[in-house]
């Protein structure tokens, strides 16, 4: 009962172990999962840093000194040039004004001061002359307030041109500062997001790492094992010769059995967590099991019919009896010994 009390608590732990390798083959998944978003946020980033560079290429080039605003530039250049000639022409024009006003205001006072005595002097071509004079005057005041005015238009259309382009100029220099600043959070969400990375990474190597040591040390155990069983086997065959065991060598044995197909199932669950891309499955042949499951049920049958007759026979078989039961407790002692390791095993595995 007690052997059996402990076969159902190494099943209840290997039904726990198998529990939590789901549950760190879940977590496995989902750090793959963070992985793969990561470095999907990271493309991401990576593209719209792109059209952020981009277009502050296209900002660079509408604020530089070729191009359109070379034209605008060039347009007020040649504007300052027109405000100049009209400003040449109307100090000309009214250079010629004062001229005109001095040799009217020369010719009425001589006409006033001298007496009308030279008849030979046209009085109405002097009249005319006056009238030419005053008609050019009024004219050239006419073409110099035209004049004016259109200098004034200039100089608001020139005005309003220069606010406008200082006002685009102004603008893109705002739109490139925040645009770079853009860039230097994206800069730093990536360098954030690839640290983040490559601690997935060594988290899940270090995961990893353990899981291998502890699937190699579960070989080297089984394998230790399997060779213990075999002598056992051996120990056993030579010591009985032809005569079977007794019943409780035969009790101890399934036990053997089942412990070993317990170490089974556990090396075979272990290496289904094992996370290399293509896990070999382990080298377990199940038929031939199942065959020496069959063998040893049948040799048990045998053995409680030899033990029956036995106890049924002559004393002097007693001695036999005697040696068969030093036997078993050879066999209970290294039954206890695999238990052990088992429960290390387990220990490890928790």
């Amino acid at each position: 009962m007690a052997e059996q009390h402990k076969i159902q608590e190494l099943e209840n732990a290997l039904k726990t172990k198998d529990i939590q390798i789901k549950s760190k083959d879940g977590k496995i998944k989902i750090l793959e999962m963070d992985i793969l978003n990561l470095k999907k946020q990271m493309q991401d980033l990576t593209e719209n840093m792109q059209n952020k560079d981009n277009k502050i290429v296209i900002l660079e080039n509408r604020t530089a000194l070729g191009g359109t605003a070379n034209k605008r530039y060039d347009g007020l250049s040649s504007m300052n040039d027109l405000v100049q000639d009209l400003q040449l022409k109307i100090r000309k024009q009214k250079g010629q004004i004062e001229n005109l006003t001095k040799q009217l205001e020369l010719s009425g006072s001589s006409g006033s001061s001298t007496p009308n005595t030279d008849i030979t002097q046209p009085v109405k071509t002097i009249q005319i002359s006056t009238m030419k004079d005053k008609k050019e005057i009024s004219a050239l005041r006419d073409n110099i307030g035209l004049l004016e005015r259109e200098i004034s238009k200039l100089k608001n259309t020139k005005s309003n041109e220069f606010y406008e382009l200082q006002k685009n100029i102004s603008a893109t220099e705002t739109d490139i500062s925040q645009l770079q600043t853009q860039l230097i959070i994206k800069d730093n969400e990536i360098e954030s997001l690839k640290e983040q990375l490559a601690q997935n990474k060594s988290v899940a190597q270090s995961k990893e790492v353990p899981l291998q040591e502890l699937i190699e040390e579960l070989r080297r155990n089984n394998d230790r094992l399997r060779a213990q069983n075999k002598k056992l086997r051996e120990e056993a065959d030579e010591k009985l010769a032809s005569e079977k065991p007794v019943a409780i060598v035969t009790e101890s044995d399934k036990k053997l059995d089942e412990l070993e197909k317990a170490k089974n199932i556990l090396k075979e669950k272990l290496w289904k967590l094992s996370p290399d891309p293509e896990p070999q499955k382990p080298d377990v042949n199940v038929n031939a099991l199942s065959k020496e499951i069959e063998t040893l049920k049948n040799e048990n049958k045998e053995l409680q019919e030899k033990v029956s007759a036995l106890s049924q026979g002559p004393g002097n078989d007693q001695i036999k009896i005697n040696e068969m039961k030093s036997l078993i407790e050879i066999l209970k002692n290294r039954t206890k010994q695999q238990k052990l390791e088992i429960e290390n095993l387990k220990k490890r595995l928790g």
